[in-house]
């Protein structure tokens, strides 16, 4: 089912990118409606009182485009990156 290959690959590329394992405080959710593609990531620290989130979106070039899927993954990886997601990730 690509519609949900293709969040599924958004998804795993954030947490593939900021090495995020399975004991990670982080939730990734990607939808896809009529080929736009929105992924939310929230990483929090452990004791959970900071919280890092970004919300992105694209439009894919077609129902199967999981370029585009991956590199809306880098863009939220990043994103969170540059507000700080090593110190929460130790």
């Amino acid at each position: 089912h690509w519609p949900s290959w293709l969040c599924v690959v958004a998804e795993r590329t954030v947490l593939r990118e900021l090495q995020a394992g399975c004991l990670a405080p982080m939730g990734v959710h990607a939808t896809l409606k009529e080929q736009h593609l929105t992924l939310r990531a929230r990483l929090l620290s452990q004791d959970g009182i900071s919280c890092l989130q970004t919300d992105v979106e694209s439009q894919l070039s077609s129902d199967r485009d999981v370029t585009s899927a991956k590199e809306l993954g880098l863009a939220a990886a990043k994103q969170l990156r540059l507000a700080g997601a090593e110190r929460l990730l130790v």
